[in-house]
């Protein structure tokens, strides 16, 4: 039985014409506030509030089977990250600042046709996105983050196509450090049999 292959997307644009972007060591995805993969303009950092809070455009992101010769089940999604302690609260976020996930009622995971683009003010600050999720919750509490997975999709793929699609956004508050903070690596966990 050969592994399904499968990687993880950044979804980005409007709605009815949305594009995916994989995510790799080689194209990195940049919170910062406006609507785009990568770090293509150093004028898009998200500022340092002098009240309040800051906020990155936020970032959609789902799993993709793009081979599975074997007709493999896949389920049980799961998203961590691990990450140096900048990205925890009190690190260079600030206070209160740092990685927070999106849910609605219990769930972290979106179905796509829920999708909406991110908004915010380009190069000032990002919106948070109240009308999909009721809240977020902070996930970086230790260097592991979370130290135990977040399901975000109970379906089962046994061919090729994508999960439910789950949103992080980036707080930063007025204590925060200034400059780039470290890389945190995205993980997608699931089972395969």
């Amino acid at each position: 039985m050969a592994a399904a292959t499968v990687v993880v997307k950044e979804i980005n644009g409007a709605s009815g014409s949305k594009t995916y972007t994989t995510c790799s060591s080689t194209a990195t995805s940049w919170f910062r506030v406006s609507d785009a993969h990568g770090n293509s303009s150093p004028s898009e950092k998200i500022p340092i509030p002098a009240s309040g809070m800051s906020y990155s455009y936020w970032k959609s992101y789902c799993a993709e089977v793009t081979a599975n010769a074997s007709n493999n089940t896949l389920d049980n999604w799961k998203f961590y990250f691990t990450a140096n302690a900048d990205w925890q609260a009190g690190g260079k976020f600030g206070t209160n600042g740092g990685l927070k996930a999106g849910y609605s009622g219990s769930t972290y995971g979106f179905d796509i046709s829920t999708y909406e683009q991110a908004t915010g003010e380009n190069n000032a600050d990002g919106n948070w996105n109240g009308s999909i999720m009721t809240d977020h919750t902070q996930i970086t509490t230790a260097n592991n983050m979370p130290t135990s997975a977040t399901a975000y999709d109970s379906r089962t793929i046994t061919s090729t196509g994508s999960t439910n699609y789950f949103v992080l956004q980036t707080y930063v508050d007025t204590d925060a450090t200034l400059g780039t903070v470290g890389a945190a690596t995205a993980h997608i966990q699931y089972d395969e049999s």
